[in-house]
C-alpha cells in the first residue's frame, strides 16, 4: 500500500500510498501503513551505518542507542505523557 524511497544527501524521504489490490484501504489499514513507512524512517539511518563497511563501532551504537533511547521513552510514558 506504500513505499518510502531515500535522498540521503538532501536528507529526504519520499513516501507514496497507492492501492497495490493485496489489502482493502480502510482508516485502519492506513494508519498501520504509515507507521509501517514511518519506521522505515525512523530506522534508516541506523541501517544505513549498520550496512557501511566503513562504519565504526561506536558509529553503529549510537544510532542503536537513538532509537533504544526514543522507544524507551515512548513506552514508559503513562497516560499523561509524564516519564
Amino acid at each position: 500500500m506504500a513505499s518510502v524511497e531515500f535522498n540521503d544527501t538532501a536528507r529526504l524521504a519520499t513516501y507514496r500510498l497507492g492501492d497495490f489490490g493485496s489489502e482493502k484501504i480502510t482508516p485502519k489499514s492506513l494508519d498501520q501503513t504509515a507507521l509501517h513507512e514511518l519506521l522505515h524512517v525512523f530506522l534508516h539511518d541506523l541501517m544505513t551505518v549498520a550496512q557501511d563497511p566503513k562504519s565504526s563501532t561506536e558509529e553503529v551504537e549510537m544510532q542503536e542507542h537513538r532509537v533504544i533511547n526514543l522507544l524507551e521513552n515512548l513506552l514508559t510514558k503513562d497516560s499523561n505523557g509524564r516519564t
